[in-house]
């Protein structure tokens, strides 16, 4: 995929994602699919041939919607759901774009300080 395409593509994920969290605050807060109706809308033939990129993420969003409760928004107070929160999403969108195996600190020393940061920060929390 050229550099035009991934800009379209990651650009188009990125203006849904500002839309969707826009909007959380008039969402109703249900899903207004059940999971079995859900489990049929993903229940899909596995295709010999690729598909664009742009028609994977496009059908995605549309299979998943129906399905997803507004847990991001203001009104919702069942659960915490800090990692969803919008610096959390863009630093996962960047931990997924890099793709970095954490556990060979040789190869990539970046992606091992940051867990092992981590995890001394989690041992702190309960120290």
């Amino acid at each position: 995929m050229d550099k035009t395409a991934l800009e379209t593509l990651y650009a188009s994920v990125a203006r849904y994602a500002a839309g969707r969290r826009a909007e959380d605050g008039a969402r109703s807060h249900r899903p207004t699919a059940s999971y079995p109706e859900q489990v049929e809308r993903f229940r899909l033939p596995v295709q010999d041939d690729g598909v664009p990129a742009d028609q994977v993420i496009q059908e995605l969003i549309a299979h998943a919607e129906p399905g997803l409760a507004a847990i991001t928004g203001p009104r919702f107070y069942g659960w915490v759901m800090g990692g969803s929160n919008p610096v959390g999403v863009a630093a996962d969108w960047l931990t997924s774009l890099w793709g970095q195996n954490a556990g060979n600190h040789l190869a990539t020393p970046s992606a091992a300080a940051a867990e092992e940061q981590a995890a001394t920060a989690l041992l702190e929390l309960f120290d």
